[in-house]
């Protein structure tokens, strides 16, 4: 108990002295954080998307990790799989059996990007999570994106984290 008290309370420290840093840099900017200026693709896939500020490439999950706020944004592409054939088995019995909980779920319809988002719950050593699950792609293949962040953070990032899941599109298929 002694040793998860000495851990937690440095990785609390730093989590509070993060919202802080970006709720600052939020109130300058009149705005929560954006999106970077460059477009990635992510190895080994045929995916391109841009992260928000102050996430970097991170090679071990596909994808993008902000180090001070435990937040990360995992690519997956899948093949001979359409995406709406995937969403269909996205239910809260599913959600359930993974240890989970569904928050919230929505379509998203725009010009650029077709999707849908799951927003689930989960606790990680008494660290309260969501994750913004997005599902698009085409008739053949899928792209699943994980957007993992703490939930005392979620003013900051959320609409960020969505914006950034809403640029993913296969390289293949831009004009």
């Amino acid at each position: 108990m002694c040793a998860m008290k000495s851990v937690a309370i440095p990785l609390i420290s730093v989590i509070l002295l993060l919202i802080c840093s970006l709720n600052v840099k939020a109130q300058e900017s009149g705005a929560d954080v954006g999106l970077q200026d460059t477009i990635y693709i992510i190895d080994s896939t045929d995916i391109a998307i841009t992260p928000p500020v102050e996430f970097k490439p991170f090679d071990q999950i596909h994808g993008f990790i902000h180090m001070a706020t435990s937040s990360t944004i995992q690519v997956n592409q899948i093949e001979d799989a359409p995406y709406l054939m995937i969403v269909e088995n996205m239910t809260d019995d599913h959600f359930a059996s993974q240890g989970v909980t569904l928050l919230s779920q929505f379509e998203i319809n725009e010009p650029d990007a077709k999707g849908y988002v799951y927003v689930i719950g989960f606790t990680i050593k008494g660290v309260d999570f969501e994750r913004i699950m997005y599902f698009t792609g085409d008739l053949n293949r899928t792209i699943w994106i994980n957007a993992n962040y703490p939930v005392m953070i979620k003013p900051l990032i959320y609409n960020a984290m969505l914006e950034c899941v809403k640029t993913a599109h296969f390289v293949d298929s831009v004009e």
